[in-house]
């Protein structure tokens, strides 16, 4: 547990406190008034999440969203880093996390859709087509029976791995 003086940041239980009469105590010997000197018992920084990070905003934690700023020449993706409101030289596109939640999340030789706002993987395979949400597909679905599978692109067939 943290604590927190008049809203301040949280910190660990103070070991001394200042009391109204200007002597100092150990807070364990004032527990109970804790309270009354402006403390208050705040819970740990909940843990990040892959679209959130959180901060302490008014005397509480807020949830607050990541950005990723993403660095695209010629419509491919070149660098990708966490967005922390630094300046950023050269053309970067900066995207909320939860935008990820819902598309793909790109990498270096990713190639950008501007047009359509998605980041488009490497074509895996000549044979292979982007259907209308952006994502490759082999001319043949992939083998819906619990085995693992590999494409081959010569046979233009799904060939079982095994081992």
């Amino acid at each position: 547990m943290l604590y927190s003086l008049n809203g301040a940041y949280p910190t660990i239980k103070p070991a001394r406190v200042r009391m109204p009469d200007g002597s100092t105590r150990t807070s364990d010997e004032v527990d109970a008034v804790l309270e009354e000197l402006g403390y208050t018992q705040v819970s740990l920084r909940p843990d990040e999440t892959n679209t959130h990070t959180y901060e302490w905003v008014d005397g509480q934690w807020q949830a607050v969203e990541k950005f990723w700023a993403i660095r695209i020449e010629n419509n491919q993706v070149i660098e990708i880093a966490i967005y922390n409101g630094q300046d950023l030289s050269g053309y970067w596109v900066r995207f909320g996390a939860t935008y990820f939640s819902d598309n793909q999340m790109p990498a270096p030789g990713y190639s950008y859709d501007s047009q359509a706002q998605i980041f488009l993987a490497p074509k895996p395979f000549n044979s292979w087509v982007l259907d209308a949400q952006g994502i490759w597909q082999s001319p043949i679905s992939y083998p819906n029976d619990g085995k693992r599978y590999s494409w081959d692109e010569q046979n233009q067939v799904w060939t079982e791995i095994i081992g």
